[in-house]
């Protein structure tokens, strides 16, 4: 009598389409025997025996695929015995979960005004110039865990160059 060990490989969500192929499915199997002794005159079993008692599967390392995590990174071995039930095991691989996390928007305001204050009877000021950069941090997570992976800003921008207008008859600082 045999019993497997079965580790099958799948995608979580299915798709296999231009993704890593994924490992052979993984298979032990342990035998054991029955050794039934009788006694030759009457018949009577004088001893039913398996052997081994016991044996071990051995231990299973997940294969890793680049750019997916596994639901197991390992399925330990165990020990069985003859009347233990088949082992199956399904390793799913996912790619890690992106989300933006937090997001910070910078400002840049350029207002124009006449260093006395004085408005009345003078050329209109031009239009204050405002721009809004905004960062984002994007946090990437195992699916499976939850676990933060990494975390990370986009990248530094530059607000565009905000040339003064020229107002006839007066200087800009």
């Amino acid at each position: 009598m045999s019993r497997p060990s079965t580790k099958e490989y799948e995608y979580a969500d299915g798709i296999t389409a231009n993704r890593p192929t994924l490992p052979a499915t993984n298979v032990q199997k342990l035998t054991f025997n029955r050794k039934i002794t009788k006694n030759p005159i009457t018949g009577e079993i004088i001893s039913d025996v398996w052997t081994p008692a016991q044996q071990n599967f051995q231990s299973v390392v997940t294969p890793e695929l680049a750019g997916f995590l596994a639901d197991y990174s390992v399925i330990d071995g165990q020990t069985v015995d003859y009347n233990s039930a088949n082992l199956d095991y399904v390793v799913k691989y996912a790619a890690p979960t992106s989300t933006v996390a937090e997001t910070k928007s910078v400002t840049q305001t350029v207002k124009y005004e006449y260093a006395d204050g004085v408005t009345a009877g003078r050329p209109t000021l031009p239009t204050t110039n405002v721009q809004t950069l905004t960062f984002n941090r994007v946090e990437e997570t195992n699916p499976f865990t939850g676990e933060v992976l990494s975390s990370t800003w986009t990248p530094a921008q530059h607000f565009t160059v905000v040339k003064t207008p020229t107002i006839n008859g007066f200087y800009a600082d």
